[in-house]
């Protein structure tokens, strides 16, 4: 991999228009096609290295989750906006409903199955048992890190929750460029303030505050768009771990 620095390696990004950032919204999901899938095949990994600005991108289509498909609704911000709203209106009915004084609840001790438990108990003897959280924030082996060339890489990206988590996954994604993936990367540790990372990395917040106003990432087809829906995860996940 590339060796990638916060501020550094940069290239010219395209440039946006003149009257804001233009929002490149990605196509509804359809079932993949033979004939699709063939043209995805030829899609580069940094697929802006054939970016023509007089042309709007194409992404590939893919099947996606129903369930997530039917709760973001069309996928624009506003879609994002109303059900971060919703989903906190949920989460303060929880939480205020734990805190009640009063007899009625609505809250359940939840229990697995008969059958559930069994085979937890027979995977357990087998000695298929899942590490502690403990062990994703610990910093990911030195040769996996060699491997990648990001051992100089910001700390909170590489624990092994991060680093095989948001990580990976933008590596399998790919990007604009080497630059937008790493930039993307840290926009989605948003999702690390779950497990405490603002409190143990000194660097954390401040990385994923400049990688959201990153003007390169910006400046690339959805990367606006995608730093201000990170944006609304963010407002949902502070206001869930406040509570």
């Amino acid at each position: 991999m590339e060796d990638i620095q916060p501020g550094k390696n940069t290239v010219q990004a395209p440039t946006p228009a003149e009257n804001g950032y233009e929002l490149y919204q990605i196509a509804p999901a359809i079932k993949p096609s033979p004939s699709l899938i063939l043209n995805s095949l030829n899609i580069p990994y940094f697929w802006g290295e054939g970016y023509d600005p007089r042309i709007s991108p194409t992404f590939s289509l893919h099947s996606g989750y129903t369930e997530a498909r039917h709760l973001i609704g069309d996928g624009s911000l506003e879609s994002l906006e109303s059900l971060t709203t919703t989903a906190l209106q949920y989460i303060n009915r929880v939480f205020n409903d734990i805190s009640s004084s009063s007899e009625a609840t609505t809250f359940i001790s939840p229990s697995l199955s008969p059958s559930l438990l069994k085979w937890k108990e027979t995977q357990h003897a087998l000695g298929n048992i899942l590490p502690s959280k403990g062990d994703g924030i610990k910093r990911a082996s030195p040769s996996a890190l060699r491997i990648l060339n990001v051992e100089s890489w910001p700390e909170p990206l590489l624990t092994n929750g991060s680093l095989f988590g948001c990580g990976m996954a933008n590596m399998l994604i790919g990007a604009y460029d080497s630059r937008v993936l790493f930039s993307n990367y840290c926009v989605d540790m948003i999702f690390y303030y779950e497990h405490g990372y603002q409190k143990v990395f000194p660097l954390f917040e401040d990385l994923v505050k400049n990688e959201l106003a990153n003007p390169h990432a910006i400046a690339s087809p959805a990367g606006y768009e995608r730093r201000k829906a990170a944006e609304i995860g963010m407002r949902y996940i502070k206001r869930k771990i406040e509570l």
